[in-house]
């Protein structure tokens, strides 16, 4: 490939410097309200709350977020909060607005239950 000009490859390097991916890896961990690092027991009640929102588009977003982060819990030391993540989400079979549902089933479907 062609070498680039000093000013290009500066200009370049100074705009990495500053981008905003470089800026939250370098920043100090999430704290909880009593001052500890955020940790996936924090982090679980806020989806569980989260699941439960009168917003059909929170509860939706909720079981996105659920869908990716559901196995790995479960295959965990933590699985036991995965379980009570599981019996949440069930409750969004009730929900009146149908992609609600259709989130909730392309979950269960990405779910290995052996």
């Amino acid at each position: 490939p062609p070498l680039l000009p000093f000013s290009s490859l500066s200009s370049s390097l100074s705009s990495l410097l500053s981008s905003p991916l470089l800026r939250l890896l370098s920043s100090p961990p999430l704290l909880s309200p009593l001052g500890n690092p955020l940790s996936l027991v924090d982090l679980v009640p806020v989806l569980q709350n989260t699941l439960k929102d009168e917003s059909s588009v929170t509860c939706k977003m909720a079981c996105s977020a659920v869908r990716h982060c559901i196995m790995t819990l479960c295959s965990s030391t933590l699985s036991e909060l995965g379980l009570h993540l599981l019996v949440d989400l069930l409750t969004l079979k009730d929900c009146s607005y149908w992609l609600v549902r259709t989130e909730l089933l392309e979950t269960l479907a990405e779910m290995d239950f052996r």
